[in-house]
Parts: structure tokens; sequence; C-alpha cells
């Protein structure tokens, strides 16, 4: 192991995520890029196409409420969250054979996913669906409320403030699901009650690692978008702009998803040294034998 598995402050969570990614950034990084190729494809993709003539939205109706924009913006949320899902559980599967100082390659990454790829992704959606379901609530009823309608919008402004707390409440508790499922071999539900009951009494550490991360990301996002912005003056296209803040946000995706995913799989290890007396080797050792159990 290349270092002992023992609780840690916040600081020492944060210096070892970093030191591991560096120490390992051409795999990390080579995990993450045909996931956000993918994602970037489907960004790009609507502006190649031309849009045939019945499905143009009428005059006056805002692109936002076209019924082919709703799926399309559907469908590419759905694409993010499968991709943040192997992405995540790729990089997990990755960590947890470091720390043993195993050697490890991006084939066998997802080779091991593979297999349990479907509560992975399940796990995501779930997750997804249980955190921003208030926030859609409320944006939704923003949007179907009469115009003019103070009542209701007054009520739609308060749910969509309670939404957003519960957003982030929620996403604490779930922010360790995914290594749930790819080290502990759970389904999608009982990974989901796996991270809440690791994470209950940590929520303050929890919040601030999920500050941290949130910086860090808007940080290089908005660098690269500023860089992007800077190819609009020089080049005069706003074609060329939008394919440039396209490949920024497909940079940082590249960057930052293992990063976080790096993150969030030393805080699963560290809550559970803190609360089970967490032994990795063991842990991986039993995977193998559980499975043959089942078979």
């Amino acid at each position: 192991m290349a270092e002992p598995l023992q609780p840690l402050s916040l600081g020492q969570l944060l210096d070892r995520t970093v030191r591991f990614y560096g120490r390992n950034a051409g795999l990390f990084i080579g995990i993450a890029i045909p996931s956000v190729l993918m994602a970037l494809a489907a960004q790009v993709a609507p502006m190649l196409i031309t849009v045939p003539p019945l499905l143009r939205p009428a005059p006056g109706m805002p692109l936002a409420f076209h019924p082919a924009a709703a799926w399309y913006l559907l469908g590419y949320v759905v694409i993010l969250v499968v991709v943040a899902a192997y992405v995540s559980g790729a990089t997990t599967w990755a960590v947890s054979h470091l720390e043993l100082g195993e050697t490890v390659s991006i084939r066998r990454c997802y080779g091991e996913i593979r297999g349990h790829a479907g509560s992975v992704v399940l796990t995501s959606l779930l997750a997804m669906l249980c955190a921003f379901g208030p926030v859609a609530a409320a944006l939704l009823l923003a949007v179907v409320s009469p115009p003019g309608s103070l009542l209701l919008g007054t009520f739609a402004s308060l749910l969509l403030f309670a939404g957003v707390i519960a957003l982030v409440w929620i996403a604490m508790r779930l922010v360790v699901a995914i290594p749930a499922v790819v080290l502990e071999r759970q389904g999608a539900v009982a990974a989901i009650r796996r991270s809440a009951a690791l994470t209950k009494g940590s929520l303050g550490r929890v919040f601030l690692l999920l500050l941290a991360a949130m910086c860090a990301f808007f940080a290089v996002t908005m660098t690269l978008g500023i860089a992007g912005g800077i190819g609009l003056v020089v080049a005069h296209s706003l074609r060329v702009y939008e394919f440039s803040q396209l490949l920024a946000g497909a940079i940082s995706g590249v960057l930052l998803t293992p990063l976080m995913s790096i993150l969030f799989a030393l805080l699963y290890f560290d809550l559970k040294v803190r609360k089970e007396g967490f032994d990795l080797e063991v842990l991986l050792r039993q995977r193998p034998a559980a499975a043959d159990a089942d078979a």
C-alpha cells in the first residue's frame, strides 16, 4: 500500500488528493478522455445539424419551450450523468488498487466497471433525481404560474430556495454512493443508503470538501472561458467562440472530473476508517469470494 489508511484532517485529505492525482495524472486523464469526448460530441452535434422545418420553433416561441429542445436537453443531461458515472466508477476502482501499490491500466479500469455498470449509472441517476427534484419542481411551478400571480410567484421562490438547500444537503449525503457500488458491490438503493449512513455526523467536513471542489471547478472553467473570449476577439467569429467554449468545457471535464472522483474515493476511505476501522486490502480480497458465493 502506498500510504497507510488512517483518519485524515481536511487539509491532509485535500493534499493527498492532489498528490495522488499528480503521481497518476496520465492514468486519470486517460480514464476521463473517452467519456468526456462523448459528452462533447453530444454538444457539438446540434451545432452541425440542419434542423428540419417541422422541428423549428414557431415564430415568437422561445427555443427553450420547443419539444425538440426539451427532449435534447433531457438526453444531454442523461448522457452527462452516464459519462460522469463511468468516469467516477473507473477512477474509484483505480484509486483503490493504486492504494495497494498495484499496476493499473485504463482498459482494466473500464473492464472492471463494465460488470456492474448498470448499478453505477442507476445510482448516479437516482442521486441526481433526489438532489435536483425539489429544484426542478420549483422551476416548473415558476414556468406554469400565471403572469402577475404574486401568491404563486412567492411560493415558487420560497420553494426554489428550499430546493437549493435540499440539493446541497442531499449531495452531501450521497457523495460516496459510487464508491459503495464499486468497492462493496452494493445495488443502487443500497449504495445510496450506505452513503447516507457513512456521511452521517460528518456533513461539515463533506460540505467544505464539496466547496473546495466547486471552487476548483469554477476557477479552471472561468480561466478557460476567458481564453475562449480572447479567441472571439482575435477571430471575430461567433462560431469560433462557441466551439472554443465547448472545448474549454471538455478540457475542464478531463482535468477535474477525475480529481473530484479521487477526492470522493479518498473521502469514502476516510469515513470507513473513522467509523469501521476500514482495511482496504481485506475488502478487495473479500469481493471475489462474495461474487463466487452469489454465483
